[in-house]
């Protein structure tokens, strides 16, 4: 090369101690670097503004006399990984939302108090010889939040998919998804399982003498006295209209009966207040047990339904069960 084609070459910037640490200063992240003794070496502007702790005033100190909340035993294990490995190592916020608990400054409202950070860890190399690292923390916060939320909705969206929602129980759908499950399990296990059907006497009378929005009441009404009456393991759907059902997990007959006849008592004793109005309702239940000869849910399912009829029959505010259905033909009534 001619000594005039090289003087047109740009020159090499030569990057100096000073000029590293100018660019680490107005990195948009926070840079420090520790010791082997977790000694700060270095603390950048991000780091200051953030914790409101100079550089002069935690530089040559150890770091966990500034910061007691870091669990000092698991970030030991990770930086003494860095050491010995000679490799990065990686903290997502999915893993730990924060390593340093500072307060975040986006303009958003709810999601979260304390910054979302990413951190990697790295080795700050010296011929061979590792005596520091470097931790670099990414602010995430708006990820975080982004996802939160996501999730959020998505649960929102489930229970929505799963729920009534006048009611706030399973819809139909959801409850003989599980009503199957429960069957399998069940089945498999040779366990007992037993469903109760039952819905509102006269429902149509109410709706027609009080109005719709008082069937809602005693819609909710019905529901709420049996979700609140049912062991934690129970499950409780609205079937359809003023209809509902409850399945019973590892229950035989008697518990069964025992259910229903207890569900049966605390609705003839409840009052749904609606408006200046009080509201007196009944509710006739039909049980049905899990047996040999029921090949599929659906089975338990028309049982406890023939069951329910049959109270019906009997002038309503009863409790019967699927045995009294081969005694009896079932002619429906049009009004419940």
């Amino acid at each position: 090369m001619s000594e005039e084609s090289a003087k047109d070459q740009p020159k090499t910037l030569e990057v100096t101690n000073e000029y590293a640490q100018e660019l680490l200063q107005r990195l948009d992240l926070g840079m420090l670097v520790i010791d082997k003794d977790y000694n700060v070496q270095f603390w950048n502007r991000f780091m200051v503004l953030y914790s409101g702790i100079a550089s002069e005033e935690i530089c040559g100190k150890k770091l966990f006399d500034f910061f007691p909340e870091i669990p000092e035993k698991w970030f030991r294990k990770k930086i003494e990984s860095v050491f010995l490995l000679k490799t990065n190592s990686f903290i997502t916020w999915e893993q730990r939302q924060y390593l340093f608990k500072f307060r975040h400054s986006r303009p958003i409202t709810g999601g979260t108090e304390f910054m979302a950070q990413n951190i990697t860890i790295f080795p700050i190399k010296q011929g061979k010889k590792v005596d520091q690292v470097a931790i670099s923390i990414f602010d995430v916060t708006d990820v975080f939040i982004y996802r939160t939320q996501l999730e959020e909705a998505n649960i929102k969206l489930e229970n929505l998919s799963q729920t009534d929602r006048l009611t706030g129980v399973y819809n139909r759908g959801h409850f003989e998804e599980l009503l199957k499950n429960e069957y399998n399990r069940s089945q498999r296990h040779h366990q007992p399982l037993s469903l109760l059907m039952l819905d509102i006497d006269h429902f149509k009378r109410i709706n027609d003498t009080k109005g719709h929005l008082a069937g809602d009441a005693v819609i909710k009404g019905l529901a709420q006295a049996v979700s609140t009456n049912i062991r934690g393991h129970d499950v409780i759907g609205r079937y359809g209209g003023e209809e509902f059902c409850v399945f019973l997990p590892s229950t035989g007959y008697e518990g069964a009966m025992g259910c229903a006849e207890k569900i049966r008592h605390i609705v003839e004793a409840m009052i749904v207040p609606f408006e200046e109005d009080e509201i007196r309702i009944t509710t006739s239940v039909g049980v049905a047990v899990l047996n040999e000869n029921m090949y599929s849910y659906e089975k338990l399912l028309q049982a406890a339904d023939s069951a329910l009829y049959i109270s019906k029959n009997k002038g309503r505010n009863a409790v019967s069960d699927m045995f009294e259905v081969q005694a009896q033909d079932l002619p429906k009534n049009s009004e419940h």
